[in-house]
């Protein structure tokens, strides 16, 4: 081919680019198909048009446009990445694993390709496969910390507490917006029973990001070990404004106002987890505690009984349960206990 017109073909890809970094996409276009049209053999300009092309959402033309900057130049790693991308995104996420493997076999470089894979693997259940992955991808970019992100995860779920703080903390030094990230280290620091230095960090988290609801329900978990449950109960309430369907805060409101024995809010409140959803047997079981604590023997049977039902161990609970101390020694107790012990039996 000419060289003056592959120099004129790399100028218009040249100017489309810089129209394309000012906004101005349809005339970014245009330039790129001129010098497509000059050099058919540019794969950059052809990676380039399938940037564009995702852009615009037409995600299919993209992946034709990546296939052809391959096609030119085989060991074009970031257009088998992007393809690899782009198929994660449909679901196709073997297909996905593929091109990301093909990206790292002629560019062993892109760390997005390993975190890819990693996540996928992740996914799957298949963790120890997918750490190995993150792992490669700190390892090919140290900053990459949605990869940190997912190692303190995976740490977190192994009951490997601190290293899962000390991945954490990377996440916040390299992130320190990441408002998940503090919710998490704060979650596992009051899992660990540090629960003033727990409720700083939870509170960081709320600072950064005062609409995220489990910081709240956190928080109020916090605040709970802490003994301050009207204020716990405050951080539930927060939770419901935020997220409305939020079974485990309607729980753990309800117990709270349960212990401090205001029966009709906390019948109130189970009763509205069980509107939210039918099967939570925990809410069945907690109303009846508060109705047998009223003397409703009649309501609290029949929400045992479908607790029991929902759950065949809450037999055991209600056994040894104080709050059916009242109505424990009633031929009706005994004889649901009865009958869900032999239930449980066959």
């Amino acid at each position: 081919m000419n060289k003056n017109l592959i120099n004129r073909a790399q100028n218009y890809r040249v100017l489309a680019t810089q129209f394309y970094e000012n906004g101005n996409i349809p005339k970014a276009l245009a330039l790129l198909k001129k010098s497509i049209n000059m050099d058919h053999n540019d794969a950059i300009a052809y990676f380039f048009l399938a940037n564009i092309q995702e852009d615009l959402g037409q995600e299919a033309e993209a992946v034709i446009s990546y296939e052809r900057a391959i096609e030119i130049d085989p060991k074009f790693g970031e257009a088998y990445y992007n393809i690899g991308i782009l198929e994660d995104r449909k679901g196709e996420r073997d297909l996905a694993i593929q091109y990301y493997k093909q990206a790292l076999e002629v560019n062993p470089d892109i760390a997005g390709a390993y975190y890819g894979i990693a996540i996928i693997l992740d996914d799957r259940g298949e963790k120890e496969q997918a750490l190995a992955y993150y792992y490669k991808t700190v390892e090919k970019d140290p900053e990459y910390e949605h990869a940190y992100f997912y190692i303190a995860n995976i740490y977190d779920e192994w009951g490997q507490k601190e290293k899962a703080i000390a991945y954490y903390q990377k996440v916040i030094e390299l992130a320190p917006d990441d408002y998940i990230a503090y919710n998490n280290y704060g979650s596992i620091l009051e899992e660990s029973g540090k629960y003033e230095e727990a409720l700083e960090v939870i509170q960081q988290s709320i600072k950064l990001n005062p609409n995220y609801y489990k910081s709240h329900f956190n928080k109020g978990v916090i605040l709970n070990r802490l003994g301050q449950k009207r204020q716990a109960v405050k951080c539930y309430d927060k939770v419901l404004e935020l997220d409305p369907d939020y079974l485990n805060a309607y729980n753990n409101k309800g117990v709270l106002l349960l212990e401090m024995n205001e029966l009709d809010k906390a019948i109130d409140t189970f009763s509205r987890a069980i509107r939210v959803s039918p099967e939570y047997e925990e809410s069945y079981y907690n109303r009846a505690c508060c109705y047998a604590l009223q003397g409703e023997s009649e309501k609290a049977m029949e929400d045992l009984k479908t607790s029991m039902a929902l759950n065949p161990d809450n037999v055991a609970y209600a056994q040894k349960c104080k709050d059916f101390d009242a109505m424990r020694n009633t031929q009706e107790f005994q004889q649901l206990i009865r009958k869900q012990v032999d239930d449980n039996l066959r």
